[in-house]
């Protein structure tokens, strides 16, 4: 009949309870048969003892008999706690139906063969708890459905029959409890009492969870030998004590185990994810003695084993401790006894050829994987397989300290394109078998077999290959703490025993090397059978050694580090021409009797945290890279790589190195001495740089080395003694940056080649140094010393410079040569002296604090420069620039005395103090073009220069020219804030001449100053004595607070203006030629036995600022005089016979017999034995007659005298004729004149 029951109030229980529909009230009923209404008591069909392992075992093996009698029902409702339910039965077809999050305590909870239950939740994220409690295992040996999550709770056990079916939307089945607050909290929170039997949960039937369903078994001991499926899920395999699943969705256990909590998978487990865990967890069978009581009941009966997920497979071995523990623990936080052993003899699969595969990890103290195992990680991306521990065993999960691989394993994360990632690690790890992370179109993936201490047996294999090619390979990667790698095993036994590399409190047996542990040993056979298929990394943490080793391989890389010990590499041979080779040991490097012949190569010692790991001296020292007999080679483009950063430093005998591809860098990392001997280069570039690591006292010496540099060579430490001996270099560009620099017997034939001492001095001696471009000998603090040294240079420069002094003489080269267009730079910061050196280059550049140059020929084709920051000394020398010619200092004098001096352009000279560009000696052979430029900040000295200029200009504050004559094309001028002063010097030139000096002009000694107009002015006293000015085309004008001119000639076109501002106008001797008009003018003006004469047609303007100013003696004005004083001053001044006669008329002559005579206000001053023409007022006089030879008279004197004429025929001084004599007429002389014009009569 139809089984419907409800809750209703037991009035003896006062408490609700399950009853049949049809019942009036909840009073338990007996009996059986076909009863419509049924009490449940709490207290029927008890078991009433808890069934031990082995009960559970002897019911599994019965459970092929018969289900009991409907007389014992199969399951007993004691309580419903939580929720509501109502259970209707139809025949062998139970439904429950229960609202919400349901719990519900059983008596008993079995499902028979032939029976369905069915829970009828509100939806599948519904669940109600089955909470068993009357002590008797619960066995669903028929079918069990639900549309949520069901969970079956029995601490007696639960057993899942080999016909059970269950279908379920979730389902957990535990023997250990949770309690009903963290259900209905949806916490998966699962403890058992420390003292309760361990109970199992065994399902050999089929247990299928719905769409993202989780299907969880939890026990003392779980075993699978059916099938369970959660496809879009996670499988639960848990055995411990206290499970907490943290996170459903990603395999996340808190858990505290037993050394008896096992976690066995015999069947087929499908999932999205897989998680097993346990004391001891197996997957497959095994014979392993941890299993033996459940291998024996379960083994025979076990269907096809495997685990198929397209997600995460986790098998945890979890350590026995007091404290709960985690899946998540990093090594270190690990607790316990370390007893957990994960057996693994079974095919887990995770592959996906849509997309990448899956992640399976294996995680215990002890991990065994057998010979039936497969774990396949492959797919379109590779997927990740984790055995043991993490990558180098950094120890962010549990590390396992004994992993064995059987020999027919096989692990598999190959890929169609970028393969996966294999990781092994093993405290003490014994390998074999196979493994595979290859690529059909893209990059090999990572296999990793690493621990202290690694054994490989004979079948073990590993492929990370592609299709693509060795340069596509993935790597095989080996860490163990010690590496041995020798031509034979034995050899390598040998080795070790030499080494005594072992770990301490260890016994050994040395014929059989048992118990090894921390070493591993390759012979040459395995090591090329792996680079066929490989790129090989091999990490021995505390120490590599590689004797009589040779390895042949196309594939992609073999590296070899110790990250905290030494490397040892003797009679090794690497030829691997596609192939990247690096071995480094921190801690020191040998290197011997090897030849390496690679693609690209990285050796060495030390990094960049060495020098905070070391503390002392002493053990620092310790660490150096030797390398002895040996030769490198490397045909790739890339960076070459010599680490040298232990303070030991890096030593070289008779070694070859060869980088020469084009695009490849040789680059030395050395903080310490280099000491290279018989070194053998040839690179394409090389580098050697000072990490910030470096001792404070450094040495690198070559000597007796062969240096080929395609393009460039830069080796720098500004701590270290540099010292490069016997040595030859060639190529490219060298540039060797070092503390002190000294290069003894180099012959250099090279691009550019540079030597910088950057503290110390620089010394080359016995060389020949030839560069294409270039040579830089630099000292920037000390002294640069050359000796018995030969260089020539190319098209670039050559250039000597030294901080404190260079000095570069005759005997400091054995000879000096440029091409053409090569320039030189001498540079000393404190002196630079240049003795009786020849130098013929492009340009050359001369500079430092004191410059001295002396008795030396220097011929530059374009520029010669000299440049001092103090004084400036260059003389005696043959000096050229075609271009230019220039001299500066910037703090003190000049002096450019006694030099022959060429150039086609500009000849300059500057100082801030003073310049001297002069003596007796000095030539200057300059082109018509030439500007000379001369600027001083003190005074400038000029001498000595006879030559046709474009331009002179001379600027300071004082300027003197001497012994010089300059024709130029543009004018002259100076305007000076001091002196100026010009003795010996003629300058001629088309435009005009303004010399101008704030306080003083001087010329002297026969100083001659022609241009179109010329203008002498200062606001001091102006001077000329002995001197010549001449304006061609304009005026003369002599401008100063006195004017003194003594035997001066001055000759104008429109005038001649000699002006006092302050003082006098005073002329000795001195005369004036051409200008139409005179103008003079100071406080006094006095001239003395001086000739002022003109053309016809000018004025004389004679001023004079106080009364009786004007002195004019024994000198003659050929004038229209005009002298002016001030109105109120009266003059009684009388004219003479004839035209203006002052005083005697010299020698007798006929004279008319009237005189004439009357006061003439303007005729100014007192004139004493002078001759002045007035053209403003005069009366006739006498005419001139012929007398002996003369013109003799009272009338006038020399040509251009101012009278106006008739007939212009005048008497003039030089080469005469007889003519008539002038006579008066209509107040005017007229006449022919005896003497015609420009006919030379002398006149008296």
């Amino acid at each position: 009949m139809n089984r419907v029951f409800k809750l209703k109030y037991n009035s003896r229980r006062k408490d609700l309870v399950v009853a049949s529909e049809l019942a009036t009230n909840a009073i338990a009923h007996t009996g059986t048969g076909n009863s419509t209404e049924k009490a449940v008591s709490k207290s029927s069909t008890l078991l009433n003892s808890t069934l031990t392992t082995a009960g559970l075992t002897s019911l599994v093996a019965a459970m092929s008999l018969t289900a009991q009698a409907s007389a014992d029902p199969a399951r007993i409702l004691d309580e419903v706690v939580a929720g509501d339910a109502i259970i209707k039965q139809v025949g062998q077809i139970t439904e429950i139906a229960t609202q919400g999050n349901s719990i519900l305590n059983w008596q008993k909870f079995n499902i028979q063969a032939d029976e369905i239950v069915k829970f009828i939740q509100q939806n599948s994220d519904s669940a109600v708890l089955n909470r068993v409690i009357g002590g008797q295992i619960s066995q669903i040996l028929g079918t069990l459905q639900s549309n949520g999550k069901v969970f079956v709770v029995n601490p007696a056990g639960i057993v899942f029959g080999k016909d059970s079916v269950v279908d379920v939307a979730g389902l957990v089945a535990s023997t250990l409890d949770i309690t009903n607050e963290d259900f209905l909290n949806g916490n998966y929170v699962f403890n058992q009492d420390k003292d309760k039997a361990i109970a199992q949960v065994v399902s050999q039937g089929m247990i299928k969870v719905g769409k993202d369903g989780n299907l969880s078994l939890i026990g003392g001991q779980v075993v699978n030998t059916g099938i369970l499926e959660a496809k879009d899920g996670t499988v639960y395999l848990l055995a411990g004590q206290s499970i907490t699943i943290q996170d459903l969705n990603n395999p996340l256990i808190s858990y505290k185990v037993t050394a008896q909590n096992k976690a066995v998978n015999l069947g087929s487990i499908i999932g999205k994810n897989v998680a097993m865990l346990g004391s001891k967890v197996a997957h497959g069978a095994t014979s392993a003695s941890e299993f033996a009581d459940i291998m024996s009941n379960y083994a025979t009966s076990a269907n096809q084993v495997s685990i198929d997920a397209n997600g995460d497979v986790v098998l945890f071995a979890g350590s026995t401790s007091d404290e709960v523990q985690s899946t998540a623990q990093t090594n270190a936080e690990v607790t316990g006894v370390r007893e957990g052993l994960v057996v693994t003899n079974a095919a887990i699969n995770v592959s996906n050829a849509q997309g990448k595969a899956g992640k399976v990890t294996v995680l215990g103290d002890k991990i065994q994987v057998e010979d039936k195992t497969v774990i396949n990680a492959t797919g379109l991306e590779g997927g990740e397989v984790i055995i043991g521990g993490d990558k180098l065993g950094t120890g962010t999960v549990k590390l396992s300290q004994n992993t064995t691989i059987a020999a027919e394993a096989k692990v598999d994360a190959s890929a169609k394109g970028q393969a996966g990632t294999v990781i092994l690690w093993g405290d003490q790890a014994q390998v074999d078998g196979t493994f595979l992370a290859t690529s059909e179109t893209s990059y090999g993936g990572l296999v990793e077999t690493s621990g202290k201490g690694i054994h490989f047996g004979d079948t073990f294999d590993v492929n990370t290959s592609s299709q693509l090619g060795s340069d596509y390979f993935g790597t095989w990667l080996l860490d163990p703490v010690y590496i041995i790698v020798a031509s034979t095993t034995a050899e390598a036994q040998s080795i070790q025993r030499s080494k005594n590399w072992y770990a301490s409190g260890r016994s050994y047996n040395w014929s059989t090397m048992e118990n090894m542990d921390n070493v591993t040993l390759i012979n040459q056979n395995q090591l090329n059978d792996r680079l066929r298929n490989n790129k090989v990394d091999f990490y021995g943490e505390k120490g590599i050694a590689i004797h009589n080793v040779t390895v042949n391989s196309n594939a992609g890389k073999f590296n070899i580090f110790s990250n905290n010990g030494t490397a040892e590499v003797n009679n090794f041979t690497a030829y691997l021409p596609s192939a990247s080779l690096k071995i480094y040991g921190k801690y020191g490097m040998t290197l011997t009797n090897s030849t390496i012949d690679v693609r690209t190569f990285e050796l060495g010692t030390g990094d960049g945290a060495l020098r905070n790991e070391i503390k002392t001296t002493e053990e620092l020292l310790k660490v150096k890279f030797d390398v002895a007999n040996t030769v490198i080679k490397a045909s790739g483009a890339g960076n070459q790589t010599i680490r040298a950063q232990g303070w030991g430093g890096f030593n070289m005998d008779n070694v070859t190195i060869e980088t020469a591809t084009t695009g490849s860098l040789l680059d030395i990392q050395s903080n310490a001495d280099n000491n290279w001997n018989k070194l053998n280069l040839k690179a394409y570039r090389v580098t050697l740089w000072e990490p910030q690591t470096n001792k404070e006292q450094v040495s690198i010496n070559i000597t007796g080395s062969d240096l080929n540099v395609t393009t460039n060579l830069y080796l720098q430490n500004k701590k270290a003694e540099f010292v490069i001996k016997d040595t030859n270099i060639s190529g490219g560009n060298y540039s060797f940056a070092h503390k002190s620099i000294l290069a003894d017997n180099v012959t250099a034939n090279t691009g550019i080649i540079g030597f910088t001492a950057l503290e110390d001095s620089l010394e080359i001696k016995n060389s020949n140094v030839v560069t294409k471009t270039s040579t830089n000998v630099i000292s920037t603090k000390q002294d640069v010393i050359y000796s018995n040294t030969s260089f020539n240079v190319g098209s670039g420069s050559l250039t000597m410079s030294a901080g404190n002094n260079v000095t570069v003489s005759k005997e400091s080269f054995a000879k000096v040569s440029f091409n053409e267009d090569a320039s030189i730079n001498i540079h000393g910061g404190n002196t630079a002296t240049i003795d009786r050196l020849e130098i013929k280059a492009a340009n050359i550049n001369v500079s430092g604090g004191t410059v001295d140059v002396k008795g030396s020929t220097l011929e530059a084709d374009k520029n010669l420069r000299f440049d001092a920051t103090n004084e400036l000394k260059v003389a005696d020398n043959n000096l050229t620039g075609n271009k230019t010619v220039a001299f500066t200092s910037k703090n003190s004098d000049v002096i450019i005395k006694d030099n022959n001096i060429t150039t086609q352009g500009d000849l300059e000279v500057e100082s801030t103090k003073n310049v001297e560009l002069a003596g007796d000696k000095a030539n200057y052979y300059l082109a018509p073009t030439a500007n000379v430029t001369v600027k001083a900040g003190e005074k400038a000295t000029v001498g000595n220069f006879n030559n046709t200029l474009n331009s002179i200009t001379a600027e300071g504050n004082d300027v003197e020219f001497k012994n010089n004559n300059f024709t130029l094309k543009q004018g002259f001028t100076t305007n000076l804030n001091g002196t100026l002063a010009l003795d010996n010097t003629t300058v001629e030139t088309a435009g005009n001449v303004n010399v101008a000096a704030a306080k003083g002009v001087t010329l002297t000694n026969q100083t001659s100053l022609t241009g179109s107009k010329v203008d002498v002015t200062s606001s001091a006293d102006v001077v000329v004595n002995q001197s010549t000015l001449v304006a061609t085309g304009s005026t003369v004008d002599v401008k100063g607070a006195t004017v003194s001119l003594d035997r001066a000639r001055l000759s104008g076109v429109d005038a001649v203006n000699l002006t006092a501002t302050v003082g006098n106008v005073t002329a000795e001797s001195t005369v004036k030629t051409n200008a139409s008009n005179l103008n003079i003018h100071g406080n006094q003006v006095v001239l003395s036995n001086s000739s002022f004469t003109g053309n016809d047609t000018g004025y004389a303007t004679i001023t004079s600022v106080v009364e009786g100013g004007v002195d004019v003696i024994n000198t003659t004005i050929r004038r229209y005089l005009c002298s002016t004083v001030p109105e109120s001053v009266e003059y009684e001044k009388y004219l003479g016979p004839g035209l203006y006669n002052f005083g005697p008329a010299g020698e007798a002559a006929e004279r008319s017999e009237k005189e004439t005579g009357e006061k003439d206000r303007d005729s100014v001053g007192d004139t004493t034995n002078s001759n002045i023409a007035d053209k403003s007022t005069y009366t006739t006089g006498d005419s001139l007659v012929q007398h002996e030879g003369k013109a003799v008279g009272n009338g006038l004197y020399y040509w251009n005298s101012g009278a106006e004429t008739e007939n212009p025929d005048v008497a003039y001084k030089e080469g005469y004729t007889n003519g008539d004599s002038l006579v008066q007429h209509d107040v005017k002389a007229v006449g022919t004149g005896i003497y015609s014009f420009n006919a030379g009569a002398e006149t008296e």
